[in-house]
């Protein structure tokens, strides 16, 4: 019986899973992260709804700072990752729709850019854009522990040089690019951050850092319901 049950465990040991989680993030075997976002959707609606039921009883500014912190924080976290696939992105932006109706109290006809201009959220895919750029400023600062370093992943042009036009942007120290590597987060946090013109720029601080990224993403980029 021991060795039967033994061999049982050995065989559910080795099944193959698609999907295995690791520090809170939702992994398919595709690289789709559908798991993870229906995840995070169901504790948007959770979250959601129990705001819902206090909303009565707090002011404008207090519900915006509360879903600010129950609501955007749950989507930012692994946002980097999910928040690639555009269906990853409508999804959740459904869920940011009814977190600033909330807030605002406006009906469920309202139009969305305007509660999101009121509210100065990003949508979704505005959203992806900013935390990128922010993980990739942080490792150029050394404030991520991570096992190799920021000159490891990125090749470092000199600014002065007048060879190339964009001699100053980011570039990935990968010889070849293939699918997966285009859509790696590496990949996609180096467009975002060439895009804005970053590498020669300095803050003064991370905050001051924060509030300029968010307002440049927000005027030069649509913001409207997805």
């Amino acid at each position: 019986t021991q060795g039967v049950s033994s061999a049982a465990s050995d065989v559910y040991k080795r099944q193959e899973v698609n999907c295995v989680r690791l520090l809170g993030l939702w992994i398919d075997n595709d690289y789709r992260f559908q798991t993870h976002a229906e995840k995070v959707s169901q504790k948007l609606r959770f979250k959601i709804a129990n705001l819902n039921k206090i909303r009565p009883y707090l002011s404008q500014e207090k519900a915006r700072l509360l879903t600010e912190a129950l609501v955007l924080s749950t989507i930012g976290y692994m946002g980097i990752l999910y928040l690639r696939l555009p269906s990853n992105q409508k999804k959740i932006q459904r869920l940011m729709n009814l977190a600033a109706r909330s807030v605002l109290r406006e009906d469920s006809r309202a139009h969305v850019a305007p509660m999101l201009l009121e509210l100065y959220w990003l949508n979704s895919r505005n959203y992806w854009e900013y935390l990128l750029i922010c993980v990739i400023r942080r490792m150029r600062q050394g404030l991520m522990k991570a096992p190799i370093s920021y000159n490891e992943l990125f090749i470092n042009r000199n600014p002065g040089s007048q060879r190339l036009r964009n001699s100053h942007h980011l570039k990935v120290q990968w010889t070849r690019m293939q699918s997966h590597g285009l859509n790696s987060f590496l990949s996609n946090g180096c467009n975002a951050y060439n895009k804005y013109n970053l590498h020669t720029e300095l803050f003064l601080s991370e905050e001051s850092f924060k509030t300029g990224i968010k307002f440049r993403v927000f005027s030069l980029n649509e913001n409207n319901n997805l």
